[in-house]
């Protein structure tokens, strides 16, 4: 039984045994050495090479081509790589691409393989594919210019390609400028009493006329002595007055007089 390995490949070694000698003699025992590689094909054919060594005492060799069947069911096949490329977002502003970065997928690429980004045909980074053949990467620039760029996966043989457009970022708005918040109402006053009314003032009469006053006799005589003023009463007030200060004078001088 010969292994096959999982790319279909084969190699076989084995020896043969060869008695030379005529019939009454002694044994001549030859040694011969075969060795064979194959190869099986996705579609199931074999190609094989077989190689022999024969020591038959003469000096003489040869090659030799065999074939081969396989008997048996083969693996299935490892499928063609068809790798594909696509990003996150297909339009991001300038301050997007140059902060946050578009984010880069490929799919279908061989197990563990070398992938490398190219952007407008320059390449920026490489990365390792899983055993899926997916890879990724996040690509940021400040200064790619604005439009659309094209993105190329490559591997070998293998690459996918897709775009992104770049649009400049919007105008700054106008600043809004911060409510004022509404005042708070003031309250209604609250209603007053009527003061109550005020009475008329009662009416008053009219004063009495008063008589006019009679004449004094100084008056009547022309003389031009100053009229009395005053009433009689602070006359005689007046004089009671000087009568008791020169009865307070006297008796001072008394007490002096008998001291």
């Amino acid at each position: 039984m010969t292994p096959i390995a999982e790319d279909g490949s084969f190699s076989v070694e084995w020896e043969v045994e060869t008695d030379l000698s005529d019939p009454g003699e002694d044994p001549e025992i030859y040694t011969s050495e075969y060795v064979m590689t194959g190869q099986f094909t996705e579609d199931g054919a074999l190609t094989s090479v077989g190689e022999n060594t024969v020591d038959s005492g003469t000096g003489c060799s040869g090659d030799y081509t065999f074939s081969a069947a396989f008997d048996g069911e083969l693996p299935d096949p490892e499928p063609e790589p068809d790798p594909e490329a696509s990003v996150d977002v297909p339009e991001l502003t300038e301050s997007d691409l140059a902060d946050v970065g578009i984010g880069i997928t490929g799919t279908g690429f061989p197990a563990d393989a070398v992938v490398s980004l190219t952007v407008d045909g320059e390449e920026v980074g490489s990365e390792t594919a899983d055993a899926d053949g997916a890879v990724s990467f996040t690509f940021k620039s400040s200064t790619l210019a604005v439009g659309t760029h094209e993105v190329v996966l490559t591997s070998g043989e293998w690459s996918a390609s897709t775009s992104f457009t770049v649009i400049e970022d919007p105008a700054d708005p106008e600043p809004t400028p911060d409510p004022t918040t509404d005042p708070e109402p003031t309250p209604d006053p609250e209603p007053t009493t009527d003061p109550e009314p005020t009475p008329d003032p009662e009416p008053t009469s009219d004063p009495e006329p008063t008589s006019d006053p009679e004449p004094s006799p100084a008056d009547e005589s022309g003389d031009d002595e100053l009229p009395v003023t005053g009433s009689d009463d602070a006359v005689i007030a007046l004089i009671a007055g000087m009568l008791l200060t020169a009865a307070g004078a006297a008796l001072f001088v008394a007490r002096r007089r008998l001291a």
